[in-house]
């Protein structure tokens, strides 16, 4: 087991949250599909990846948007040499293969105005209106 990953997922986390003020609880992992993944970012912040290949060819800096959930996911670079997010490098050989979950924002409740029914002219809050001036119960106003 390499020691390299603790160290390195540790200065990324630490790096991310300096620099970009993201939260701190960073998890940097490779799946299945090649794709490496920075969790614990800023939601809908951009950040700029950069990619070596195998062959050791720098690909342009390009930049890239967490998601929602605040996971940023670079797809092939689990195969490249190295990955550059920020200012931090990744070596996808020493990450960890695990499966990533879809993102899922949780949606909170918002209040939603209550309907109102529009009442009858013949009707005053549920009380049938008879005659201008008259109101069951009551006594005619003296002229």
């Amino acid at each position: 087991m390499s020691i390299k990953f603790p160290i390195s997922a540790f200065a990324l986390a630490t790096a991310i949250t300096l620099v970009y003020g993201a939260v701190a609880n960073a998890e940097v992992y490779k799946t299945g599909t090649n794709q490496v993944v920075v969790t614990g970012l800023t939601a809908k912040q951009k950040y700029e990846v950069q990619t070596v290949n195998a062959k050791g060819k720098t690909n342009k800096r390009k930049p890239a948007t967490a998601n929602a959930c605040g996971e940023l996911l670079v797809d092939g670079a689990g195969k490249m040499k190295s990955v550059v997010v920020g200012t931090q490098t990744i070596d996808p050989a020493t990450l960890p293969t695990k499966a990533h979950a879809r993102c899922q924002v949780k949606k909170t409740a918002t209040a939603k105005p209550i309907k109102t029914q529009k009442q009858p002219a013949t009707e005053i809050m549920g009380i049938p209106a008879t005659s201008p001036g008259s109101v069951p119960g009551t006594s005619p106003m003296p002229k």
